[in-house]
């Protein structure tokens, strides 16, 4: 009976971290995902995480197509950093606008440099000018986006309480990458 009790407590101490670290990226993927979205009259932004790939998507309203997938960015998070780093006060995005309270309203950027040689795949609709070399997206009939290749990139949000989710945006993914997508995480 004790040798039953031994093997439990092993395993207890051996996988217990490791759910509680699951749980706790789950939490971060989520916070990413909400900080990343937003939606008002004129676009949309999206955001998801899978394992240690962001894909961020923008969809615009057109008046003539109704909602457009404008844009969407797809990365692997070790290799993307934050780019646009407000100095005063300092934080890792930028934001231009009103302190109203309860509701302020503004635009915010969140930018990213990607390392080295990698490169970010960039989505775009076919109402977008091509600029560099460009291959066929299958979505849709595979006439209506095209992918390009990247190496920095931004996205922007535009309303009440942007800058809220811009902090919580960018505090969540630096703690994720940290935590879970470092070559020794």
């Amino acid at each position: 009976m004790s040798s039953h009790i031994l093997l439990y407590s092993i395993c207890f101490a051996l996988f217990a971290p490791q759910l509680e670290a699951a749980e706790t990226a789950a939490d971060l993927r989520a916070q990413i995902a909400t900080g990343g979205t937003h939606a008002n009259d004129k676009q949309r932004n999206s955001v998801s995480v899978d394992r240690c790939v962001m894909t961020t998507k923008r969809w615009r309203n057109r008046p003539e197509h109704g909602w457009v997938l404008w844009s969407s960015f797809q990365f692997d998070m070790w290799n993307a950093e934050l780019a646009y780093l407000q100095k005063n006060p300092p934080k890792n995005y930028i934001y231009a606008g009103e302190v109203e309270e309860p509701n302020p309203s503004g635009l915010v950027l969140v930018g990213f440099k990607m390392r080295g040689e990698t490169t970010a795949r960039f989505e775009k609709s076919k109402f977008r000018p091509r600029k560099g070399e460009t291959t066929a997206s299958p979505r849709g009939d595979g006439t209506s986006h095209y992918y390009e290749r990247i190496e920095g990139f931004f996205f922007s949000m535009q309303g009440e309480n942007v800058e809220a989710k811009a902090k919580l945006f960018t505090d969540s993914y630096i703690a994720y990458v940290r935590q879970y997508c470092t070559p020794i995480g």
